[in-house]
């Protein structure tokens, strides 16, 4: 999301035309509605593996509305203003929507902030890499543009995932559940079988 937010105008321009051009203003201003999209999930599992459907349906309906009240307010401003509600809104309510769903459980809101720290982190150095590449070779083209921000992007961010204590966990258990996945082998059930299969 960090990413293609940065060169939001090459891929507009890539994916659409130039004649879609402005509308990079408008991803731009969606992106934080985007980014807290991306944590949905963190609320989701919880609420349903706990069995609380219940307080997921109720808090659905409440967001619902205020979300459709921000459109309403936010429209009186075009397209821009309907674009500033929906992220506004979604990032006010992703807080108070973490409390509401690890309320009752053993999760707190430390949990969440421990599993997505270091990816905000790493994104930092990574976009600020990225928009230096794109005003440095400013007026290139903008497929080599977005194809140079992308690589540039992910090598920073991996990078930077690597110095960070613990940055490298989350990837390898990934790949280690892919790899698994493809019935090369059983998956190891502790670390007994993990040594006996190395």
């Amino acid at each position: 999301v960090i990413a293609t937010t940065i060169l939001a105008d090459s891929l507009v321009v890539v994916l659409l035309g130039p004649a879609w051009r402005e509308t990079a203003l408008l991803y731009r201003l969606l992106s934080p509605a985007a980014l807290m999209a991306v944590t949905n999930v963190a609320t989701g599992w919880v609420f349903n593996s706990w069995g609380h459907v219940d307080k997921q349906a109720r808090w659905g309906i409440c967001a619902s509305i205020l979300f459709v009240l921000a459109i309403f307010v936010g429209s009186f401003w075009g397209l821009t203003g309907v674009a500033i509600a929906v992220s506004t809104s979604r990032v006010a309510l992703k807080l108070p929507g973490l409390s509401y769903c690890y309320k009752d459980t053993p999760v707190r809101m430390s949990d969440f902030f421990e599993a997505t720290w270091r990816s905000l982190a790493a994104s930092v150095p990574a976009a600020l890499a990225t928009w230096l590449l794109i005003v440095h070779f400013a007026g290139w083209h903008p497929v080599v543009t977005l194809g140079g921000g992308l690589i540039t992007f992910a090598i920073v961010y991996l990078c930077s995932l690597g110095l960070l204590p613990g940055g490298l966990e989350a990837p390898r258990s990934l790949w280690a559940s892919l790899f698994y996945s493809r019935g090369t082998q059983a998956r190891p059930q502790n670390e007994d079988e993990a040594l006996a299969q190395r």
